[in-house]
Order: structure tokens, then C-alpha cells, then sequence
């Protein structure tokens, strides 16, 4: 058997679970190769939320207003 074959099948399974499950796929397989329980991984929409404003935080300013 092709070992991009095999690959490909592995790496569609663990997309394809995470996605069902709302797992994060990269802390699944490091979860995984670290032998830790899948209960610490990530929400899957984790990434996409941006992060809340915190009240008193101001950008920083650029140098000549930003010319």
C-alpha cells in the first residue's frame, strides 16, 4: 500500500472526527501522541472568536500618528 495513501486516510479521519467532536485537530494529535485523555483539546470554533476588549487597554500609538 501507498504510504501517501495511508497518510492521507489518517490525517482525513482525524479531521473528520475533530470536526464531529469540536476538537481542536492539532491538540487532538498532540494529546494523543502524549497519551493524555482528549477532554483538554481545544473547541474546534476557538480559533475563530476574536479576543474580547479588555476595558482600559488602548492600542499603542505609532510613531508621527502613524504617517
Amino acid at each position: 500500500m501507498d504510504l501517501t495513501a495511508v497518510l492521507a486516510g489518517c490525517v482525513g479521519a482525524i479531521l473528520v472526527w475533530s470536526a464531529i467532536k469540536n476538537k481542536h485537530p492539532l491538540d487532538v494529535i498532540k494529546l494523543s501522541l502524549q497519551g493524555q485523555s482528549l477532554d483538554g483539546a481545544r473547541p474546534l470554533n476557538a480559533l475563530a472568536a476574536p479576543a474580547p476588549a479588555q476595558p482600559g487597554v488602548t492600542a499603542p500609538q505609532l510613531p508621527n500618528g502613524g504617517n
